[in-house]
């Protein structure tokens, strides 16, 4: 029971000692859904095979100096957290070992797990998709087709079309502006930004708001037009507030005079400062706290 102990600091609560020789197996088994490279699963089985043979003694130089990228990565994607081991006797340390935990590694196949038990009991509609075998063979996918996340909430799966409409549009307009489109497969973090912006907005409007970017885009110098360029141009837009239509014949009078909106005066300041090359985050919290 001493190895148990040892092990279930590394990946959760196991009932019973042969669950040390499935572990692997049970990884395996979801490691495309984890998103795990065959380099990552393997770094996986060389932990668990020298927590089996000593636990107090596990240091990198038994893993091999090889392992480093594996080991960075499965910490940047959250499954394996890095701990010191102290063994003392005598009130003085006599042994430090790694733990490498994998309790987060555990808790994400159990949510698998979990999506797959409402799969099987149809609790909500899932549209599955099949590789058909080719005819003229051609390359076939084998890989498993698993569903997406399970979604029941409407006002979640109207959020998400709307997401779809606003990064095609944006790309619709990033063609006509810069001649090419954004690879959203490839250029992750640049979609990150774009609905992290989206999902603060104040105007509901899509066209409005793109509109808007690309007036303001052709205001800019020639060697300013870049693409990160309309990114903070996108940002900032969403963040301005829609104001409503006054149709009293007061607002008409004041409205004839205004020749600038009060959000594009606040944007050609935005610009203004691009265009000197200061620094943009000062310009969002100076324009924020303007009234």
């Amino acid at each position: 029971m001493a190895e148990l102990e040892k092990f279930s600091a590394l990946y959760g609560s196991i009932d019973y000692p042969a669950d040390l020789l499935t572990t692997p197996f049970e990884v395996l088994e979801y490691r495309t859904r984890l998103g795990l490279t065959a380099s990552e699963f393997e770094f996986i089985c060389w932990i668990f095979h020298l927590v089996n043979k000593d636990f107090h003694e596990i240091r990198d130089k038994d893993i091999s100096r090889r392992c480093t990228r594996q080991r960075k990565s499965l910490q940047a994607k959250g499954y394996l957290k890095i701990k010191i081991a102290r063994t003392y006797k005598d009130k003085r340390c006599i042994k430090v070992g790694l733990v490498y935990d994998f309790t987060n590694l555990k808790n994400r196949i159990e949510e698998l797990k979990e999506e797959d038990k409402k799969l099987q009991n149809l609790e909500a509609p899932v549209t599955v998709v099949y590789d058909e075998p080719s005819l003229f063979n051609e390359d076939i996918d084998e890989k498993s087709i698993y569903p997406a996340k399970l979604l029941t909430d409407d006002k979640e799966i109207e959020e998400i079309k709307l997401q779809n409409e606003f990064l095609e549009k944006f790309n619709r307009l990033h063609k006509l502006l810069l001649n090419f489109e954004i690879n959203y497969t490839k250029s992750g973090l640049y979609k990150k930004h774009l609905l992290d912006a989206f999902d603060k907005r104040n105007n509901n409007n899509i066209d409005e708001v793109l509109n808007t970017v690309k007036k303001s885009f052709f205001k800019l110098p020639i060697e300013e037009r870049k693409s990160l360029r309309i990114q903070d141009l996108v940002k900032y837009a969403l963040l301005e507030t829609q104001e409503p239509i006054q149709n009293n014949n007061k607002n008409k009078i004041g409205a004839a005079n205004m020749s600038i909106p009060k959000g594009l005066d606040k944007l050609n300041y935005l610009l203004k400062i691009l265009e000197e090359g200061g620094n943009i985050d000062e310009a969002y919290a100076q324009i924020a706290n303007c009234s």
